[in-house]
């Protein structure tokens, strides 16, 4: 244009700063526009907004009201486009007083603002959560005469469900129907969505709603209502709006199929859940996740036996099994004692190309400690070629204590520390238990003492029980003082009665029983035969047969030790004995 000796317009100097701008380069048509305007160039608002506009979208927002103030010293006249753009990049900036100013000044210069003015207004009160400020403006809008679109409405029934107002939301749907703005399907799945997530049932209803209003539901939209309908356990109705939808041409993906399949086997029924595989079979819905949840669900029943046969049957189906279909199996296998198959399994999958993670490889070792296999569980650990966690590491130690390797246990505590593997609060309460069994307690009390995060329930109760068995009856009472009032169980306090009566302190015992009961925690069978065994090594048979009545009147059954101790073979002979 130039070498042709054609002057460029504004219009054309215009549509080549928009260009500019969408392409990034805001700073190089600043730099343009300024040179222009020193060469007495054409230049209108269009120019500047494109520029203002860019530099709004990038969140600078200080420039653009730069270029703004440049633009009027020019004598060029700000137009309701100008304004809009600084509103609504003032409101993402959450700068609400400066952005009112200019709706003011607009208004002072006889600049009438648009809804999509204050529909950024009140995008940027609902993005902060002011929603009161933004339902008082939006009123306050209408009644200037101005009459709200869908934009606006959209905006609230998103900043409330956002907030979980779900009946403001639901009121402001009606209001636009009553006004004969038709919401769209967009309006429909928000709700929906939202009413899912706030676990109410009005769902169905905006469903059903939606549906008569001739909008389609998508399929995240029946996700949501069939995850929904499976969480609350009606698995019937999730399934027929799934066969309801397929009728109406809405192919539903794989999770919501999961969710059902899912749903069932939480509520352990498997073999239900295997009804749902044809239907998915058909629409060609079959994933890895489906049968996961059915292999999780027969193992959860100890059933290993259809579990593997699930895991082969995937596999006919053209499915390949993942990680967690394997880690499921090995799990399993494990539980039901089938360790060296369970073995095997891990092997197979190794070869397949599929590297067992951490999960697994605990799983396998967690295995083999429950078994006794203390040292085919290290051999596995030693081959671990991803980082053991805090679990593997304690499996190990516990499994060490099940053969009465205490040393292998401390060792394993301290290498974890030395690679960086922080011990939990499980770790401690192990190591603790299983010191004190091994009659190690000023070790084990030394480790409580260092304990991070504060020791729980079971660890004070372990480290009461060792103190008692070692004749340190006073400072397991302290100690047991020192817990937080909620943790005490009938275990913690039937230790500390068995101390009490070993050391013939019948009256501590008794006041601890009393307390028990205070504290709604019910003695057991245990804590009555601790009671009662004391009492009857000194002699105090009535206070004994006291305390036998006692537990038949709480309704809980004398085991053989009971009788034993008393003499009486059966219940109803407590007048021969005296």
């Amino acid at each position: 244009m130039q070498k042709s000796q054609i002057s460029p317009s504004a219009a054309t100097y215009s549509t080549y700063i928009h260009g500019l701008c969408r392409v990034g380069e805001a700073d190089f048509a600043l730099d343009l526009i300024r040179d222009l305007r020193e060469n007495n160039k054409p230049l209108n608002c269009y120019c500047y907004n494109a520029i203002m506009c860019r530099f709004c979208a990038t969140g600078e927002v200080n420039k653009a009201l730069t270029i703004f103030d440049e633009m009027k010293s020019f004598g060029i006249i700000p137009d309701v486009y100008s304004y809009s753009i600084l509103v609504d990049g003032l409101c993402k900036s959450q700068n609400f007083e400066k952005a009112i100013n200019l709706i003011e000044e607009m208004k002072a210069n006889n600049i009438k603002p648009t809804v999509v003015t204050y529909s950024s207004l009140l995008n940027g009160f609902c993005k902060i959560g002011a929603m009161e400020v933004a339902i008082n403006t939006f009123y306050e809008i209408q009644n200037s005469g101005y009459k709200c679109d869908q934009l606006a409405y959209s905006i609230l029934i998103n900043g409330f469900c956002a907030q979980g107002n779900l009946t403001s939301a639901y009121k402001l749907l009606v209001e636009m129907i009553n006004k004969k703005l038709t919401p769209d399907a967009s309006h429909y799945k928000l709700l929906i969505r939202c009413f899912c997530q706030m676990d109410s049932s009005n769902k169905v209803e905006y469903f059903n709603m939606m549906v008569q209003e001739g909008y389609l539901p998508d399929t995240i939209t029946c996700n949501f209502i069939v995850n929904w309908y499976c969480t609350e356990g009606r698995v019937t109705e999730a399934l027929q709006l799934i066969d309801k939808m397929a009728n109406q041409g809405i192919t539903l993906n794989k999770y919501a199929y999961n969710a059902v399949i899912n749903s069932l086997c939480k509520d352990r029924q498997p073999e239900k859940a295997l009804e749902v595989i044809p239907i998915m079979l058909k629409r060609n819905a079959l994933h890895v996740a489906s049968f996961n949840s059915l292999i999780d669900g027969f193992a959860k029943q100890s059933d290993s036996e259809k579990a593997y046969m699930f895991h082969e049957k995937m596999q006919k189906l053209g499915i390949n099994p993942d990680i967690i279909t394997w880690t499921i199996l090995v799990n399993i296998l494990c539980m039901t004692g089938q360790v060296g198959k369970a073995n095997e399994l891990l092997r197979d999958m190794i070869m397949m190309g599929l590297n067992p993670d951490t999960i697994s490889y605990t799983s396998m070792i967690a295995g083999f400690c429950k078994n006794g296999y203390v040292n085919e569980a290290f051999k596995l650990f030693k081959k671990m070629p991803c980082m053991p966690s805090v679990v593997t590491y304690n499996c190990l130690i516990y499994g060490c204590f099940q053969v009465n390797r205490m040393d292998r246990a401390l060792m394993l505590y301290r290498r974890m520390q030395k690679v960086g593997v922080t011990p939990d609060i499980i770790t401690c309460t192990i190591l603790i238990n299983g010191l004190c069994k091994r009659s190690k307690v000023g070790k084990a009390y030394k480790l409580f003492r260092e304990m991070s995060p504060d020791p729980d329930k079971v660890a004070y109760t372990s480290m009461i029980d060792g103190l008692c068995k070692i004749s340190y009856v006073s400072e397991a009472f302290e100690l047991f003082k020192e817990m937080p009032a909620m943790m005490p169980s009938v275990v913690t306090y039937s230790c500390l009665i068995d101390g009490f009566c070993k050391e013939g302190r019948m009256d501590k015992a008794k006041m601890l029983l009393d307390e028990m009961r205070r504290q709604n925690i019910s003695p057991d069978v245990k804590t009555y035969n601790i009671m009662i065994c004391g009492y009857k090594r000194r002699g105090q048979l009535d206070l004994a047969y006291d305390m036998f009545y006692e537990m038949i009147d709480e309704a809980i059954f004398p085991d053989d030790v009971i009788f034993k101790t008393l003499g009486v073979k059966q219940i109803g002979e407590k007048h021969d004995v005296e």
